[in-house]
């Protein structure tokens, strides 16, 4: 059978592997800072399945909070801990299959879907996984933030640094995090940070007193909690970053798939038409 590769998430120290024999799984590092396990056994693999309760999200998650945001690890540490902490149960019980769809989550996201197919014009043919991504982007971020927050600006700098999370939580993503010149990157990432800064601004020095239009009761959950916790609004916004970037990629490549069959299959396409109309 195929290897399966596991990352930062699950390090040396872990009790479910400490009690796998050196056969079963294999190390390898790409820096001094990052290590690398493959599960290449089945039995192993079933095992970690088993005892993975012992693996814990804060390290990962502080990872892809600070490749997406780019701020020091320390914040990022601090972030992640909140979100497990303080906002995951909120997510979670928003989240669940009543509270979902007695919340009208879905009427929302599927306006905000069809709106942003309907003003997509692009001047050229754009691929599959592209389209899927921004309609996906700009009917979250109006489901969850609302109307203020203008996402089909800030959409092409998402897609440059989603496109680039897997190299900057790789071994290398501290060294290139350090490196002295500026990218495009870099500018992208600034711009997106300060555009939810700009959306969260006045509710936040407002002491939380005003309401910030149209933005969905998980949100404001969220950022009220941050608050609390006594995050700042960068820190906040990073989180904000983090739940869309979490939502938008939780479903993208399902979607690019499914699409890509019905396109490629004329009986399948022709039934779903046909199931359609």
């Amino acid at each position: 059978m195929g290897s399966v590769k596991l990352n930062e998430a699950v390090s040396a120290d872990q009790p479910c592997l400490r009690r796998l024999d050196g056969k079963s799984i294999r190390r390898s590092s790409a820096s001094g800072k990052s290590q690398t396990t493959t599960v290449a056994s089945l039995e192993a693999l079933l095992k970690l399945e088993i005892q993975s309760v012992h693996i814990s999200p804060l390290k990962p998650r502080a990872h892809r909070i600070a490749a997406l945001t780019a701020l020091p690890t320390s914040e990022a540490e601090r972030i992640s801990e909140v979100v497990s902490d303080g906002m995951l149960p909120t997510v979670r019980q928003a989240l669940s299959t009543n509270r979902f769809w007695t919340a009208c989550h879905t009427k929302e996201f599927e306006k905000a879907l069809l709106a942003t197919m309907a003003m997509m014009e692009p001047k050229e043919p754009i691929p599959l996984a592209g389209f899927i991504e921004q309609t996906l982007f700009e009917a979250t971020c109006f489901s969850l933030l609302g109307p203020t927050f203008q996402a089909s600006r800030w959409y092409h700098d998402y897609a440059r640094v989603s496109s680039s999370l897997p190299s900057l939580r790789t071994g290398f993503g501290e060294l290139i995090s350090w490196r002295p010149w500026i990218t495009d990157l870099d500018v992208a990432r600034a711009r997106l940070m300060k555009s939810l800064v700009a959306y969260l601004e006045e509710w936040w020095y407002a002491d939380g007193l005003d309401r910030i239009q149209g933005i969905s009761p998980l949100m404001e959950g969220v950022i009220k909690i941050a608050k609390e916790e006594e995050l700042g609004v960068e820190q906040t916004s990073a989180i904000l970053l983090l739940l869309i970037w979490e939502s938008v990629q939780s479903i993208s490549l399902t979607a690019v798939l499914l699409f890509s069959h019905l396109l490629s299959d004329s009986e399948a396409y022709a039934a779903i038409s046909q199931e359609v109309r």
